[in-house]
């Protein structure tokens, strides 16, 4: 079976400039094209080249826009922003409020992706359902940049420290090759380790370790799609990483108010002033219990709870149903306060945030995750490192 693998070829930011939050953590497409007008060299612009101001003036078509999407990166080459590295891992390193997180970057096999009668003794862990459309988008912008501009984060149980250990001989032995700081103030630094002893040294702290996927389910499929054998991936240390709310915001419900809280306390919620899961309605704000015995995950979390009883029980809607939104923590309770205040959502849902322990347990049990619960925090920074493959 094929195994982890130093990036053969890949191209490293210079200045920190094309650092860019990755094209899945927005709620709204519209901050996208304001944070590339506001910084037009950063990967943002590349992996969601339609969204820039200059596709849309034009009424680009996907197409055409992939195109552009291609143009910008070359650019970016031509203007010394990217510098070319081979036969290299990276140690990535984010210091954030919530802790530091340490990791390897490198090329993961899709050889080595966990299906139970395909490759039952795999040991690369994907836990979650996916948007086939967002899969076949970026499987596009993979085909027509031919290139990797974003990380897909694997995390790693490291109760023997064995990743921390190699990537902070890293970090004590060189300054970072590149840094950068994303919206929230979280510093970002990449070291690239080419010499290959040492590189030797920080793979062999993955050895017999399963990696989760922790955010990336699209990115690893369309990786696949488009016919790569392997993805570019940041494996973390998984006793360093921070789980963030993962709330839902429903547009319309095609009903009132009353009637749909009603059918929620049928469906088996406690409702009142406080509970686990806050919602936020045109008529008032209410806490929501659910009346069930814990603790088995995934089966009792909150996120799988109003995907079986609310989604598919009171609404009638599958999971990828467009008329829900799927909110990261990076947008707490005053966005959607102010989503239903202002009519774009009747309904929202503040959840409350998946333990890391919960999620290595779904993991362990070869279980899914429900869809859309984990936000993992900080996330790594676009552009920093992107992969020719």
């Amino acid at each position: 079976m094929a195994s982890l693998a130093p990036i053969a070829k890949g191209w490293i930011s210079t200045t920190g400039e094309t650092g860019a939050q990755n094209y899945d953590e927005f709620a709204d497409d519209a901050e996208i094209t304001a944070i590339v007008e506001a910084n037009p060299r950063s990967m943002l612009a590349v992996e969601m080249a339609h969204r820039t101001p200059e596709m849309l003036a034009e009424g680009a078509d996907r197409e055409r826009s992939l195109r552009y999407g291609a143009e910008r990166l070359q650019r970016l080459k031509d203007d010394g922003l990217l510098a070319a590295a081979q036969d290299f891992v990276v140690a990535y390193e984010i210091d954030a409020p919530t802790g530091r997180q340490l990791g390897i970057g490198l090329m993961a096999p899709t050889a080595e992706i966990w299906d139970a009668e395909r490759n039952p003794d795999a040991r690369i862990i994907r836990n979650e359902d996916v948007f086939p459309e967002k899969v076949e988008y970026y499987a596009d912008v993979i085909r027509t940049l031919r290139h990797l501009p974003s990380a897909v984060m694997l995390a790693a149980p490291d109760a023997d420290a064995a990743v921390r250990d190699a990537v902070e001989e890293v970090v004590r032995l060189r300054p970072p090759t590149v840094t950068s700081r994303d919206q929230k103030g979280n510093e970002h630094r990449v070291r690239v380790v080419s010499d290959p002893a040492e590189r030797d040294r920080v793979l062999a702290s993955l050895e017999g370790k399963e990696l989760l996927v922790a955010d990336g389910n699209h990115r690893s499929r369309a990786s696949e799609r488009a016919g790569l054998d392997a993805f570019f991936a940041v494996v973390l240390s998984a006793e360093t990483m921070h789980i963030d709310e993962y709330h839902r915001g429903f547009r319309e419900l095609g009903m009132g108010d009353d009637k749909f809280l009603a059918r929620v306390r049928e469906a088996g919620f406690d409702v009142g002033e406080t509970g686990t899961i806050e919602l936020y309605s045109r008529s008032g704000r209410h806490g929501l219990t659910p009346r069930v015995e814990r603790r088995l995950v995934p089966e009792t979390l909150e996120h799988q709870l109003v995907e079986e009883r609310i989604v598919r029980g009171v609404l009638g809607w599958d999971p990828s149903d467009h008329r829900i939104v799927y909110v990261g923590g990076d947008y707490g309770s005053d966005y959607l306060a102010a989503e239903v205040e202002a009519g774009r959502f009747q309904v929202a849902l503040g959840m409350p945030a998946v333990t890391m322990a919960d999620f290595v347990a779904v993991n362990e049990r070869r279980l899914k995750m429900p869809r859309k619960s984990t936000w993992f925090t900080p996330k790594l920074r676009a552009g920093l490192v992107v992969v020719e493959p």
